[in-house]
């Protein structure tokens, strides 16, 4: 019976533990820690060994500031592993591991995640379960990339039944996940986050999302949803909250939308900037529908149209164009599909396929009905627009590194698909300069800062149809407007009434964003950036454009 009685004596003197690598850091796009690993300790003993549960009781009772009563009745357990204290941190124990072990006080350490900017980019970030495992959020789309690797490690008892690390020449090599930096920057995240508080605060608005991204390289510099959370203490949070909203809530995008049909009309030369049509002075019938405009406008010219955000006149050049040109630019802009975004939980919004389209699906998806997106996607139409026509790949990554064994990840700018001629992509930026000098974003102007963009002011689509009083304000901006270096969109669910037109609640925000970031600036508009120059990325773009002609033929 040796192989028996030689398993039984190990049982007596040896044992096995779990030990993991630390998990990696994310940092955002400046090297400033997103994340910090804190060390606990689990302070436990084996009532089976020889203790002296006074002196132990005493001890800890001095240290922890608890009754040693307490600490007294838990000894009185018969037990190979009794927990004495949890989550132990290093200052509480400082200068005593001598007298721990002299006790007969055995100790266990483990990592846990700390957020040292609390709910700051809260949904893009994610936290770890009490099992260190990711949830939502990078954490959780790359939680095999930041977990280290898993081993056991042999613990064997000395002669004083003290546990102790076993040396033996196979001793487990453990190795720590890799780490992530984001494209993100703290900064630019707190400006956004708090004017979307503010704005939520000051029109009784139930939440907000927004972002600012790169329209050349498609990095996003800030994404924010409000409310937030704390990750630290997310178990306190209504689930609702962890909800990233700029990728996973959709909505129907009403006016920000209207440059897809007139991209489509310019592209194919079936209007002009400067073509006229009667707004017939607010009301239009079509369809068996009633269109409406928030103002009586008679004669106005498409940029006009744009400028003052004319649904009768959205719908007048949907008509002329035809509804497949309105389908076609809505898949080409990327509308109904998701971007590809590395974040979990995308929705890719809701573009009906075109032969389910009715008579009245062109001009009403013209001005932005009918449809529903999320943030992200209006983002990415507007950079089309401002990076001279191209749809790109947004990116929250910047690079990924760590052990050598593991090559390094850097992201480059991903071009998807050419959309509209770098030609008419200028033509829209004039007529969305006009929306901030002579039309509906007159709440955007700041003197000696060119700023461009579109409000929208869509009502809400309920189950008993377009709400009278719930409205989604949204603004897409873009600064400055010669060399694009940041799109911004906002969009704000349901302000009070009065406070819900765009120019009245998402047009501040985005204006205040941009003012806050020129106030850290070191010269021109912006501060030095760690980004490539618009001019490199322009030419990176130009450079990859045969590829994604060569998708665009492929039907991709």
């Amino acid at each position: 019976m040796h192989e028996e009685y030689a398993e039984l004596a190990k049982s007596l003197y040896k044992r096995e533990k779990d030990i993991n690598g630390s998990r990696g850091m994310i940092f955002d796009r400046n090297g400033i820690p997103l994340t910090k690993n804190l060390t606990h300790h689990s302070l436990w003993v084996d009532t089976e060994e020889t203790i002296d549960c006074k002196e132990i009781s005493q001890f800890l009772s001095d240290i922890f500031d608890k009754p040693a009563r307490s600490y007294f009745q838990k000894l009185q357990k018969s037990s190979r592993y009794l927990v004495l204290e949890k989550n132990v941190l290093d200052p509480q124990i400082s200068g005593i591991t001598q007298r721990l072990k002299d006790l007969n006080i055995h100790m266990e350490s483990h990592s846990k995640r700390y957020y040292p900017y609390s709910d700051l980019a809260a949904q893009v970030i994610g936290y770890t379960d009490t099992d260190e495992q990711g949830s939502i959020g990078v954490e959780c789309q790359y939680n095999s990339v930041l977990s280290g690797n898993q081993a056991v490690q042999d613990m064997v008892r000395n002669s004083r039944g003290q546990l102790s690390t076993d040396i033996y020449e196979d001793r487990p090599v453990i190795s720590n996940g890799l780490d992530i930096t984001l494209t993100l920057d703290i900064t630019y995240q707190a400006i956004l986050q708090d004017e979307l508080q503010q704005a939520c605060i000051s029109t009784n608005a139930k939440g907000a999302n927004g972002l600012i991204i790169n329209p050349f390289t498609g990095e996003i510099l800030a994404m924010a949803t409000y409310p937030s959370f704390d990750p630290n203490n997310y178990s306190s949070f209504p689930v609702e909250t962890y909800l990233n909203q700029v990728i996973s809530m959709v909505y129907e995008p009403g006016s920000t939308f209207k440059i897809v049909t007139i991209s489509a009309g310019l592209e194919n030369n079936l209007i002009s900037p400067w073509q006229t049509y009667d707004c017939e002075n607010g009301e239009y019938h079509l369809f068996n529908r009633t269109f409406h405009d928030h103002e009586k406008y008679e004669i106005l010219t498409v940029s006009e149209i744009l400028m003052h955000s004319s649904n009768i006149g959205m719908v007048k050049i949907a008509t002329d164009i035809g509804s497949e040109f309105v389908f076609k630019y809505s898949t080409q802009f990327g509308f109904g599909e998701p971007t590809g975004i590395q974040l979990p939980h995308e929705n890719g919004g809701i573009l009906r396929g075109y032969q389910e389209w009715t008579r009245s699906s062109g001009p009403t998806i013209a001005m932005g009905q009918e449809l529903a997106v999320t943030t992200l996607q209006t983002a990415m139409s507007y950079c089309a627009i401002s990076n001279g026509g191209y749809l790109i790949m947004p990116t929250i990554i910047r690079k990924i590194t760590g052990n050598n064994q593991v090559p390094d990840y850097r992201f480059n700018p991903q071009p998807i698909r050419r959309v509209i001629a770098k030609d008419t992509a200028d033509d829209i930026m004039t007529m969305l300069r006009g929306v901030i000098l002579e039309g509906t974003a007159d709440k955007a102007r700041l003197p000696g800062f060119p700023i461009a963009g579109k409000t929208s002011t869509a009502q809400k689509y309920t189950e008993n149809g377009y709400s009278k009083s719930e409205f989604i304000s949204a603004f897409a901006g873009v600064f400055p407007i010669d060399n694009p270096e940041f799109v911004c969109v906002v969009a704000v669910d349901s302000p009070k009434y009065g406070y819900h037109w765009g120019n009245e609640t998402a047009v501040p925000v985005v204006r205040k964003v941009f003012e806050r970031i020129i106030g850290f600036s070191d010269k021109n508009y912006i501060r030095t950036l760690d980004l490539p120059t618009v001019e490199d990325t322009k030419l990176q773009i130009q450079h990859l454009s045969l590829q994604s002609n060569s998708i665009e033929r492929s039907g991709g």
